[in-house]
């Protein structure tokens, strides 16, 4: 149904039709100053403005024009009313999002003492498929992986609930099942270890020696989570005696341009401006006192590039960039 004005007797007066332009219905009894029309989110009322007390006022009627009544009494101009329903309901499930992107972090298991996947990505929302404590009582959300980047890699993805806003039915999320730990345990073939994996198959972690992401941790041919020599070949280390070459750091800092930070390298390169293959490199990021920020977390390709503490040791197998966070 659709509702217009129209000055057919030289002043305005509101009519309505259907939207096959038929059953056209004159609604108000006074011909006056009439315009802006809106009809209620249910279609049984609508919303007008009328300037039949000398001022421009809003007004309602019900969709037949029997019952009318006045919403605005001012000695002003008021115009284009805009109906909104009284009461949004909540989504059916629970669904949680981030303002920040850098503090709401993800993880394979409930807890902080589970492996750091990635940082939830702000300003969006994320379906919560169960929940879980950590050793320390804390509520967990199990997150759908699929809408994560990567996600796809981890056997689940879970983020603490005081890390994130939460929307809808969140308390009635389910219990989910605790992923297990893989412990260290005794080595792998012996009595009580893990089986031993194929060749060239090494333990989640083990991939940090070539620099990729946790994302390509997957699942072994006997079902381990470990990491695929496909997609991460150990690295082979020669010397410049060797014919092997000297590799290169390249240290980046991430900050919001009102912070000012800094890093410090505590050794010196012992191959020219770059570094012996296999040598330990030890980077301090910081910030000085009365800067306005404070340092994150690391990330890079470099092995040891990772973690929350501001000081790091790499290991230099390549040319590799390790980035320094802060907010």
């Amino acid at each position: 149904m659709l509702t217009f004005t129209s000055e057919r007797d030289g002043q305005a007066d509101i009519y309505r039709m259907t939207k096959e332009a038929t059953d056209i219905r004159r609604l108000t009894p006074e011909s006056d100053r009439l315009t802006s029309t809106d009809w209620s989110p249910d279609g049984g009322w609508i919303a007008f403005m009328s300037g039949r007390s000398g001022y421009a006022n809003l007004f309602v009627m019900d969709a037949e024009g029997r019952y009318l009544f006045r919403l605005t009494d001012e000695l002003s101009e008021n115009y284009d009313p805009d109906w909104r329903p009284v009461f949004q309901p909540l989504p059916a499930t629970c669904l949680v999002r981030t303002q920040w992107e850098l503090f709401a972090r993800v993880r394979v298991g409930p807890g902080e003492n589970r492996s750091a996947f990635a940082f939830l990505p702000a300003n969006q929302d994320f379906t919560v498929e169960g929940q879980a404590l950590d050793s320390e009582g804390k509520v967990w959300w199990k997150l759908d992986k699929n809408q994560i980047p990567g996600g796809e890699m981890a056997l689940s993805l879970w983020v603490a609930e005081e890390d994130v806003e939460e929307v809808g039915n969140c308390l009635g999320v389910p219990q989910a099942e605790i992923p297990p730990i893989i412990p260290g345990g005794p080595p792998p073939g012996q009595p009580g270890g893990r089986p031993t994996p194929p060749p060239g198959w090494g333990p989640c972690g083990s991939c940090t020696t070539c620099g990729h992401p946790a994302s390509e941790c997957v699942l072994s041919p006997i079902g381990e989570c470990l990491w695929d020599p496909r997609t991460c070949a150990p690295p082979v280390v020669l010397t410049p005696q060797d014919g092997g070459q000297c590799y290169t750091l390249t240290v980046q800092l991430e900050a919001a341009p009102y912070c000012y930070a800094t890093y410090t390298i505590r050794q010196q390169p012992n191959c020219d401006k770059q570094w012996l293959p296999g040598s330990s490199v030890t980077i301090v990021a910081s910030v000085p006192p009365g800067s306005n920020c404070r340092f994150s977390y690391w990330s890079g390709t470099c092995p040891g590039a990772s973690g929350t503490s501001s000081t790091i040791t790499v290991t230099m197998n390549s040319n590799c960039t390790a980035v320094a966070y802060f907010y």
